[in-house]
């Protein structure tokens, strides 16, 4: 019988007391995480911290613009950040293991079969893996704190049954009022947040509602709520209290699919006709590269692409059967042939939050 598996995620702000960790309070969330461990729950922790240890530790003032130097910077913070979280588990006599990740992590179907199977591993001896994204390499994400997607991410990457982000603040107000559970997360959500928003991390409320609304996708119901609360995993988990702002699940999407259309990003874009958008949405063919009106991007065979309509909506993603430049000459020569099979498609037209993901 499968475990009740739960990713917490917790942020820089979160984290800090000033500019540094406040080893009371993480403390306080390691014995909680352990009281759940001990409960038979699986928990996976989503941990912000490296930049931030990494300019205490060398007592940074200022934020440099140069990459190479934030990346030096993560480097050293996450060796310390990971000493805290080891300390802090070995009280309780657990162990703990640090996984660092890249969108590349997930791109690769190879590498991200991997990492399922290295996280069920950890989970399944009763190891708390310690997830953050690797700051060291990666040259698009390094920001305060802003690992919300990361976290949504490897919720379904291990088919979680929870995500609970923790907060500075108690959930998701919308006009001034605390939204208590939300069945649809809606445009102008993110409207008023942008509006709103003066976030001391770059990700900020918005990010945490884009990894949500991606969670829920996965059939993953997902929590913001204050982590600061006390014993608020306890309450969530354990006693079924309501805390903070509850997203509940849709109906969640293949594990592969939600490969295909969520863990990876798009190298091109095929822009479709009318008929073969309607073959697609309502019968769930193929894509023939006659319905295709224009290939765009340079992509090689089994790279996802975008597909769109011609007003240019996002219909979906899929898994091409050409390279770009094969496509097109094929198109010219008018030969027809299947350039997506439809195991390899995911349709959903209503997910319009993908587009901020790429």
């Amino acid at each position: 019988m499968k475990k009740k598996r739960v990713v917490v995620k917790i942020g820089s702000s979160v984290l800090a007391s000033g500019r540094k960790i406040n080893e009371e309070f993480l403390g306080k969330i390691v014995r909680q995480v352990v009281k759940l461990v001990n409960s038979g729950i699986e928990v996976c922790l989503v941990s912000s911290g490296a930049v931030l240890v990494g300019f205490s530790e060398l007592k940074i003032e200022k934020i440099p613009s140069q990459v190479n130097k934030l990346q030096a910077i993560a480097s050293v913070g996450q060796v310390i950040l990971m000493d805290i979280y080891h300390r802090l588990f070995k009280k309780h006599k657990k162990f703990s293991a640090q996984v660092l990740l890249t969108w590349d992590d997930f791109q690769d179907r190879r590498r991200y079969i991997n990492a399922k199977n290295t996280f069920s591993t950890l989970l399944s001896q009763g190891i708390i893996p310690i997830v953050n994204e690797n700051d060291t390499v990666s040259i698009e994400e390094i920001k305060f704190g802003d690992n919300d997607r990361l976290s949504a991410l490897v919720a379904g990457l291990i088919d979680a049954d929870l995500l609970i982000i923790l907060s500075d603040v108690e959930g998701f107000y919308f006009k001034g009022k605390l939204l208590k559970e939300v069945r649809d997360v809606k445009p102008e959500f993110f409207e008023e947040v942008k509006r709103k928003s003066l976030s001391f991390t770059k990700g900020g409320m918005t990010s945490k509602l884009e990894a949500v609304q991606l969670a829920v996708t996965f059939g993953i119901k997902a929590i913001i709520t204050g982590g600061r609360r006390e014993d608020v995993l306890l309450d969530i988990v354990l006693k079924k209290k309501d805390r903070g702002t509850v997203f509940l699940p849709e109906r969640g999407v293949s594990a592969r699919k939600r490969w295909i259309a969520y863990s990876r990003k798009p190298k091109g874009e095929l822009i479709i006709d009318k008929g073969a958008e309607k073959a697609l949405i309502e019968k769930g063919s193929s894509l023939l590269s006659q319905g295709i009106v224009e290939v765009r991007g340079d992509f090689l065979k089994k790279d996802t692409v975008q597909i769109l309509n011609e007003q240019g909506k996002i219909l979906g993603w899929g898994l091409v059967n050409y390279e770009s430049q094969k496509l097109i000459a094929n198109k010219r020569k008018k030969l027809d042939s299947e350039v997506v099979h439809r195991d390899n498609l995911v349709i959903n037209p209503q997910f319009k939050f993908r587009e901020e993901l790429c």
